[in-house]
């Protein structure tokens, strides 16, 4: 399983995606696998924004220590698995 392959440019053209479309939705709904969309510093900022935020975090042996729900500053409700 690749967990970073992808370079910064990728993240901040996912939150120049993010940052135009946020403020036409009531809330903000996460879904982690864990395989590396969602890294840290995207999980931060995320956190950051002025809406509802939910996530739901995927467990399993092959994405183990590397998705962790301690990684989002804020969230207002989580689920994992």
């Amino acid at each position: 399983m690749d967990r970073g392959d992808f370079d910064e440019g990728f993240y901040e053209e996912i939150w120049k995606i993010i940052k135009g479309v946020y403020g036409s939705y009531d809330f903000i709904m996460i879904n982690d696998y864990g395989h590396g969309l969602i890294n840290n510093q995207l999980a931060q900022r995320i956190s950051s924004l002025d809406k509802f935020i939910s996530a739901n975090t995927q467990l399993n042996s092959e994405n183990y220590g590397f998705n962790v729900i301690s990684k989002y500053d804020r969230l207002d409700f989580f689920a994992l698995n």
